[in-house]
C-alpha cells in the first residue's frame, strides 16, 4: 500500500502544479494585457484626454478585476473623480460669488431707488414774475398839414 500512497501523493503534487501552471499561463496574458491599457490610460492623461482614459480605466476594471493593475485603475479613477468634483465645485463657487456680486449691485441700485423715491417731491419753482415796463407812449403822428384854399369865387349868376 505504501506504492499506492506515494503515487497518490505525486499525482497531487502534479496537479497542483499543472494548476498552478495553468493559472499562470492563463492570468499572465491578462496582467499584460491590463497593463497595456493602463500604459494607454496614463497616455491620455498626460495628454489631457480625460474622457479616453476615463473609459481605459473602467475597461480594466471591468475586463480584469483581479489584478494589480485594475486595482491601480480603481485609485486613477478615484483620483479622476475626485479632481472633477472639485473641479465642478470651483465653478459652482465662482458661479455663486458671480450671483452674489450682481444680488449686492442691484440692493444697491433698489436702495438708491427706495432713497430718491422717499425724497418728497422738489417744490415747483414759479418763473420770476416780470413785471413789463409800460411801452413808451407812441408819438402822435403829426397832424397832416391843413390844406389851405382859397375860396373859390363863386359864380354868379
Amino acid at each position: 500500500m505504501g506504492h499506492k500512497a506515494a503515487l497518490i501523493l505525486t499525482a497531487l503534487v502534479f496537479l497542483s502544479a499543472g494548476a498552478t501552471a495553468t493559472y499562470f499561463a492563463m492570468s499572465i496574458p491578462n496582467d499584460i494585457r491590463a497593463e497595456a491599457l493602463l500604459r494607454s490610460a496614463r497616455n491620455d492623461l498626460q495628454e489631457g484626454k480625460r474622457e479616453p482614459a476615463r473609459q481605459s480605466l473602467e475597461t480594466i476594471i471591468r475586463s480584469y478585476p483581479r489584478t494589480d493593475a485594475a486595482a491601480t485603475a480603481t485609485v486613477a479613477l478615484i483620483g479622476l473623480m475626485v479632481a472633477d468634483q472639485k473641479a465642478s465645485q470651483q465653478r459652482m463657487q465662482s458661479q455663486l460669488d458671480a450671483m452674489q456680486r450682481e444680488s449686492a449691485a442691484a440692493g444697491r441700485r433698489l436702495t438708491k431707488l427706495e432713497t430718491e423715491a422717499a425724497k418728497p417731491p422738489p417744490a415747483p419753482v414759479a418763473p420770476p414774475v416780470q413785471v413789463a415796463k409800460p411801452a413808451p407812449p407812441k408819438p402822435r403822428p403829426a397832424a397832416p398839414a391843413r390844406k389851405t384854399t382859397r375860396p373859390t369865387p363863386r359864380k354868379r349868376g
